[in-house]
Formats: C-alpha cells, sequence, structure tokens
C-alpha cells in the first residue's frame, strides 16, 4: 500500500423515496360494551349506598330520636319530667297520693 491511494476517499450517497402510508383509525380507548358495563356499575352502587344510608336513618337514627324524645315522658318517678311537659304540680301530688295508698 502507497500513501497516495489513502489520501483520495470517496463518498457515495444514495438517496431514494419509497411511498410511505400511515393508517390512522381512531377508536375509543374503550369498548362500547365496556363502557355500558361501567355505567350499569356506577349506577348500581349509587342506589345501594343510597339504600344503606336510608337503612341506617330509618333503622338506627329514627329509633334512637323517638327513644330520646320518649325517655321522659315514661319516667317511674313524676317529679322527673321534660321541661315542656304540661303535668300541674297537683297532678304529681295526686300520683303521690296514690303511690302512698297502695304502700299502705
Amino acid at each position: 500500500m502507497t500513501t497516495a491511494t489513502l489520501l483520495k476517499t470517496t463518498l457515495t450517497i444514495i438517496d431514494t423515496e419509497t411511498v410511505f402510508y400511515v393508517k390512522n383509525n381512531q377508536a375509543p380507548i374503550a369498548t362500547q360494551p365496556e363502557i355500558i358495563f361501567h355505567n350499569l356499575l356506577f349506577r348500581n352502587v349509587c342506589l345501594e349506598i343510597f339504600r344503606l344510608i336510608f337503612l341506617i336513618f330509618k333503622h338506627i337514627l329514627i329509633p334512637l330520636f323517638e327513644y330520646l324524645l320518649n325517655r321522659g315522658k315514661n319516667h317511674p318517678n313524676p317529679r322527673v319530667r321534660p321541661r315542656n311537659s304540661q303535668i300541674d304540680d297537683h297532678e304529681i301530688e295526686e300520683v303521690k297520693d296514690s303511690k302512698l295508698q297502695h304502700e299502705h
């Protein structure tokens, strides 16, 4: 090899064009049956939450509220009564007298 052949370099660039097509099919991420299924699940969950709140209100809160309201009305001691009670003092005396008569 000689140094003369190393000084000369040939660079060949070939540029060709090819036909290139992009297939652009736009489709939703979820299919329609999947969307319908998720909507039904969401609706059922919302209904079940409403039913649970209704049952808690009906079977726990309302009886507790009624118990607290009626607690003072049926108290065995007639002197213990709610502040808004309509019982007169002479009625309390009558209850006391009736208890004394039953004891004797």
